[in-house]
């Protein structure tokens, strides 16, 4: 029977090995120490620990074994956590196990636990962060790319006959190209966890001036007082204005619309207001076109609220709200 010392001594040399513990390559060690103190306590010739590599996402062969060679056929402990086995311990000859065994068996499995725990909180932040930057470039290519076409089709056809046209074509192109360099900037800081602070008020313009050359008969009254934005929402409240804007142009037949950015307590206060025919939010949220739902979702994602329905005359607006971690930043 170990004395309290030795006890105490063992689990010191094991908390000294287990923190910090997030990487598979910090476990061999752990768990080598794990089945060098199980030996002399539970008495036996050998101690083997055998990852369960199915439990582990991408599989985690692993098995650590210490003393005599010793096969030992009876059935083994197994490290569970939350119903999982993530191990099997087996020593030989079979013995007892004591509470001090179990104890040291109880660090190793939650030194197996902190790990798995850890990959799966990784696996599910690069599955979220896939699907973001997936939608993002497939909600801002639907716009760019189409419109690039367009511009350059139209510059094709002017060239000769209309040279002016086929210059204000050729600005269009060169301006939606800088919008999709914009989302790139987005996107890269996303992948690289940039927090920069970027100049919003500069992208917002084009978009707007992209607007009114895509709707003529538009007229655009514009409200902007926030020149700056930390880029997760810079990027987030561009492209939800963007999906806003393309709904007007497209459904809304409005003659004048409202963009209006403001800073609020803890967050930026935005909307877009027309004077269309109105929408129908339910049917519009459901329509695979419109984009209403991907908007709910960009704001829910960073903690933000929307709000649809109809505007002061008439028509729809859309507000957006979306908290703010430094609101010095964001005011300039």
């Amino acid at each position: 029977m170990p004395t309290p010392d030795a006890m105490l001594a063992a689990l010191i040399r094991l908390e000294h090995l287990r923190h910090p513990l997030t990487r598979r390559a910090d476990l061999p060690a752990v768990l080598q120490q794990v089945a060098e103190e199980v030996l002399p306590l539970a008495g036996a010739a050998s101690v083997r620990i055998a990852l369960c590599a199915a439990a582990f996402t991408p599989p985690f062969v692993l098995a650590i074994a210490v003393g005599d060679a010793m096969v030992d056929t009876s059935e083994p402990l197994l490290l569970q956590w939350g119903g999982i086995t993530l191990a099997e311990v087996r020593v030989a000859p079979p013995c007892q196990a004591d509470s001090h065994t179990m104890l040291l068996l109880r660090v190793a499995t939650e030194s197996l636990a902190e790990v798995w725990a850890s990959e799966r909180m990784v696996a599910e932040v690069e599955t979220v962060t896939r699907a973001r930057i997936a939608f993002d470039l497939h909600d801002a290519g639907k716009q760019v790319l189409p419109a690039i076409r367009l511009f350059a089709e139209r510059a094709e056809r002017d060239v000769t006959r209309n040279p002016a046209a086929a210059a204000e074509m050729l600005r269009a192109i060169r301006e939606i190209a800088q919008q999709g360099l914009d989302d790139m900037t987005f996107w890269l800081g996303d992948l690289h966890g940039h927090q920069a602070v970027v100049d919003f008020s500069q992208m917002l313009a084009r978009l707007l001036d992209q607007t009114s050359r895509a709707a003529p008969h538009l007229t655009l009254d514009r409200q902007i007082a926030v020149p700056t934005l930390p880029w997760q929402i810079a990027a987030c409240l561009l492209g939800m204005l963007r999906g806003a804007l393309a709904n007007v142009v497209l459904h809304a037949k409005a003659r004048t619309v409202q963009v209006s950015i403001q800073p609020t307590a803890g967050g930026v206060l935005a909307y877009v207001c027309d004077d269309g025919m109105g929408i129908d939010v339910q049917a519009a949220i459901a329509a695979p076109g419109i984009g209403l739902e991907s908007m709910l979702e960009r704001a829910r994602a960073l903690g933000g609220w929307t709000s649809i329905g109809s505007g002061p005359v008439g028509g729809t607006c859309l507000e957006i709200w979306l908290p703010l971690p430094d609101e010095e930043a964001a005011c300039g």
